[in-house]
């Protein structure tokens, strides 16, 4: 038919919108049946569509098809009155009840009176409104007794002349997409919480323009911005790192993806210098390659190690060049250190009694509670005597 009569569209005076049949008769004299749509259009005129005539028959096994395999979601029509006209095989598992049972009852005839009215509302919202009503509601499944949330779209439906038909309902299963989305939302609330309240500073960056994305306030309290005056800026802008600086840390996680603890140094905004140990790691938000650091500030762990070390040099100094004899002894009696002779350079004023007994090369008195002293005053300079000798009581 197509080859003889394709479709033809044309504009004429207004007409009323409907469907019909009709016949044509071609440049050959032979007549087609065809189906004729009159739609009006928004300037005055109609817009006629002329097709050869549908088959019912398919169109029926197409919309049977469509119905029972090609939609996994639940599907219903209801009239006016609530009444059911259709439904697909998804629906008949809500309902316990094959479709043919359904036709031309309600929902107080399956449901408790409070959903059925609940349902039966959002019927009349969708008929008031003449447009999709959406609302999300949970169903308890009648051929499993499994209970799942659903996303339900309600649509007025209307006959070829235009009348309203009634409501046709469908219903997806959004369970496992409720509970990825609650999951998701707990984890980004943790993450959340943790991020505000750590002790550790962190910050967010865009990888693509190094711009500071968030920040938390053990980060402002180190760096002295707040969060409004850091937000948009990057890292070399606030003067907190060098271009150098974070050209090197931003190799090394390009290389490497993540970064542990690497020291180094940024610049606070009193100017302050502060010794702190870097780490960051590759992340993506929405899908945007992004970069978790955190600083840990070592300055004052750096300074007590620094205070520490002068003052075991200025004592190992003491230790060394003072006139009398020190020696440091294990709760064993072993000796553990002495300083050496004045003016000499031996290691040892008593050669051989390192890791001794010091009862047992002294040749001075000494008590034989002297194993419980951790060091001993000895004035005299005298060289160890034989392993055998004991101090006298």
């Amino acid at each position: 038919m197509s080859d003889v009569l394709p479709d033809k569209t044309f504009w004429t005076r207004p007409f009323p919108t409907n469907r019909q049949g009709g016949t044509l008769r071609d440049s050959n004299g032979s007549s087609h049946t065809v189906d004729i749509e009159i739609q009006p259009m928004n300037n005055g005129r109609s817009l006629f569509t002329i097709r050869p005539p549908t088959n019912h028959q398919t169109q029926t096994a197409l919309y049977r098809a469509l119905m029972e395999k090609a939609i996994p979601d639940m599907v219903w029509l209801k009239d006016l009155d609530g009444a059911y006209l259709a439904c697909n095989p998804m629906f008949e598992r809500l309902m316990g009840v094959k479709e043919a049972d359904l036709l031309g009852k309600n929902d107080h005839e399956f449901f408790e009176p409070e959903l059925a009215d609940f349902f039966r509302h959002h019927d009349k919202q969708a008929i008031q409104s003449g447009k999709p009503s959406i609302n999300e509601e949970w169903l308890t499944l009648a051929d499993d007794g499994r209970r799942i949330l659903v996303e339900t779209i309600k649509t007025p439906t209307f006959d070829e002349q235009g009348n309203l038909l009634g409501v046709l309902g469908i219903a997806r299963d959004i369970t496992q997409r409720k509970i990825t989305e609650e999951t998701l939302r707990l984890s980004q609330e943790r993450f959340a919480t943790s991020f505000r309240s750590s002790p550790t500073a962190i910050a967010i960056t865009n990888l693509r323009n190094s711009k500071l994305i968030d920040v938390n306030d053990t980060w402002c309290d180190l760096v002295g911005y707040t969060r409004k005056e850091a937000l948009g800026q990057t890292n070399v802008q606030l003067g907190i790192t060098t271009d150098a600086s974070h050209e090197r840390m931003f190799n090394l996680i390009a290389t490497k993806g993540t970064i542990r603890n690497h020291e180094t140094t940024i610049t606070t905004r009193s100017g302050a210098i502060r010794d702190i140990l870097f780490s960051g790691e590759q992340l993506n938000i929405d899908g945007e390659p992004h970069l978790l650091t955190s600083f840990i500030d070592i300055t004052d762990r750096k300074q007590a190690q620094k205070a520490l070390q002068e003052s075991e040099e200025q004592y190992r100094r003491l230790f060394d060049t003072m006139l009398r004899g020190v020696v440091y002894q294990a709760a064993d009696g072993t000796v553990t250190s002495m300083n050496p002779p004045p003016n000499t350079s031996s290691a040892s004023p008593w050669p051989n009694s390192r890791a001794r007994p010091l009862l047992a090369c002294s040749t001075i008195p000494l008590p034989k509670t002297a194993t419980h002293s951790p060091v001993w005053n000895i004035p005299p300079w005298s060289p160890c005597a034989p392993a055998n000798r004991r101090a006298t009581s």
